[in-house]
């Protein structure tokens, strides 16, 4: 079961960046989030993707009618633009191999671009967690970080 917390007094009207760590193996939490967001919370989220996702012709499909978006600073900017809130999984790949059962990893120190997004647009940042998302599916953790520097 994946949970999310975030501020309970933001305007459902409002505009919003939605920073929600960890990715785990795979963003279950924020991807009900943003299946689930617009009927409990009144928001209407975009929720960022990597590129490599978004190419798979079925999944592609799936993403887009969910709501999902290419993660690219182009997309997201423009779905700000466009009045939308976004929801970003700011650690990425990177994060995947370094969280196991044992351990939530976050990486968030090389993480500038969303901030410059929120300076550029005026959008406000809202720190939330995602409980659960790295117990959804079992990683092999990589003892000799193999897999995190072939990513």
């Amino acid at each position: 079961m994946c949970c999310l917390i975030y501020p309970s007094e933001l305007d459902p009207k409002g505009q919003y960046i939605f920073v929600a760590p960890p990715h785990g193996a795979f963003p279950f939490g924020n991807v009900c989030t943003a299946v689930a967001f617009p009927t409990v919370a009144g928001f209407s989220v975009k929720s960022l993707a990597a590129t490599a996702v978004i190419r798979y012709p079925i999944v592609r499909q799936i993403m887009a009618w969910i709501g999902v978006i290419d993660a690219s600073r182009d997309s997201a900017h423009r779905a700000l633009l466009e009045g939308n809130s976004i929801g970003i999984c700011p650690g990425g790949i990177e994060e995947i191999f370094e969280t196991n059962l044992e351990t939530e990893s976050l990486i968030m120190r090389k993480r500038k671009g969303m901030i410059r997004l929120a300076l550029k647009t005026g959008v406000p940042l809202v720190p939330c967690y995602m409980f659960g998302n790295s117990l959804a599916l079992h990683t092999y953790f990589d003892p000799w970080n193999i897999m995190h520097t072939v990513s």
